[in-house]
C-alpha cells in the first residue's frame, strides 16, 4: 500500500494526490496497530504500557540510527552514488 504515495508525483488530480497520501496514511496506521497489538496478548495488563513504550523506543532508535547511516554514507560517497544507491538514476546532462 505504501507504493500509492510514492506514485503522487505522476498523478494529475489533487484528488487523486490526496488518495494516494491517505492510502499511505491508512497503511502507515494499519501497520502500527498490528505491531502494537501482540503485546496485549502477550503481557500483563499492567506492562502493556510499558512494553508499548519499548517497542516505540525501539522503532524511534531505528529510525535514528537509519539517518546517521545514511548521512555518514552521504559523506563518504557523496548524493549522486547514494541516490543510485537507493534506486534512482542520474540524469544525462
Amino acid at each position: 500500500m505504501m507504493i500509492g504515495p510514492a506514485n503522487i508525483g505522476f498523478v494529475l488530480s489533487p484528488y487523486m494526490a490526496i488518495a494516494l497520501f491517505s492510502l499511505g496514511g491508512f497503511a502507515h496506521q494499519t501497520i502500527s496497530v498490528l505491531f502494537n497489538t501482540p503485546s496485549a496478548d502477550l503481557f500483563d495488563s499492567r506492562e502493556v504500557g510499558t512494553v508499548s513504550g519499548f517497542a516505540g523506543m525501539a522503532a524511534r532508535t531505528g529510525g535514528l540510527g537509519f539517518s546517521l547511516l545514511v548521512g555518514a554514507l552521504l559523506d563518504l560517497v557523496g548524493a549522486a552514488a547514494l541516490i543510485v544507491l537507493i534506486g534512482g538514476e542520474r540524469q544525462a546532462g
